[in-house]
């Protein structure tokens, strides 16, 4: 009951928040930090900009600094970044597509908050699971085209959307890296994915889940 429940929840979330056109702000993928690491502000730099960059939090930044505000981070002196936590009670997520990140979560594209990663392949490339589990929803969704939701140990989720084909069906057992479909056009951008993480119906930053080679561990 509660699967069907959380899994209808992160449905009608997607329908009311259908993706938009993606900003072309592209970095490939960032490798999460394993220990602490140092940076040097420079002007111009901003907290989202530093965490979009090693892979984590604006307020994971700020609570290992004590930054009051955003607003306070000064130029020309150092910063702690804090390690990024990639497993939760072992569980671990691989990258579904190899490409560029050129949307990262909690981005705001056309007034509509990101909650995962759009990532950009040169073609229609083969997207894989990110980890074991159960297809909970395979079908088409108006603004999100052929999507797939999987359902892993401990209430998380992962969402592919925009799949020009899908290969896996409600109720099927899914492995760790196995092919479920292939990357869909969008307009003139070129083959995007959206991707989530959410533990139950609650987007997750996905960069603090995904191990950092592509598509291996």
């Amino acid at each position: 009951m509660f699967r069907i429940l959380s899994s209808s929840i992160i449905i009608l979330a997607l329908s009311a928040c259908a993706p938009q056109r993606v900003a072309q702000d592209e970095y490939y993928y960032p490798t999460p930090l394993r220990k602490r690491q140092y940076y040097l502000v420079k002007h111009g730099d901003s907290l989202w900009n530093i965490s979009k960059k090693y892979g984590v939090s604006v307020e994971e930044i700020m609570r290992e600094n004590k930054i009051s505000s955003p607003r306070k981070l000064k130029s020309g002196r150092y910063i702690v970044i804090p390690p990024c936590t990639t497993k939760y009670a072992g569980l671990s997520f691989l990258w579904p597509l190899e490409g560029k990140v050129i949307n990262a979560f909690g981005e705001n594209i056309n007034n509509v908050v990101n909650n995962g990663l759009n990532i950009k392949s040169a073609t229609d490339a083969h997207v894989k699971t990110s980890a074991e589990g159960e297809v909970v929803f395979s079908d088409y969704l108006r603004g999100w085209g052929n999507t797939l939701i999987i359902k892993h140990r401990h209430r998380f989720y992962t969402i592919y959307a925009n799949l020009s084909t899908v290969s896996a069906q409600e109720g099927d057992r899914v492995k760790r890296g196995e092919v479920i479909g292939k990357v869909g056009p969008s307009d003139s951008e070129g083959y995007i994915l959206h991707f989530e993480i959410r533990k139950g119906h609650l987007p997750q930053n996905p960069l603090r889940y995904l191990v950092a080679s592509r598509g291996r561990e």
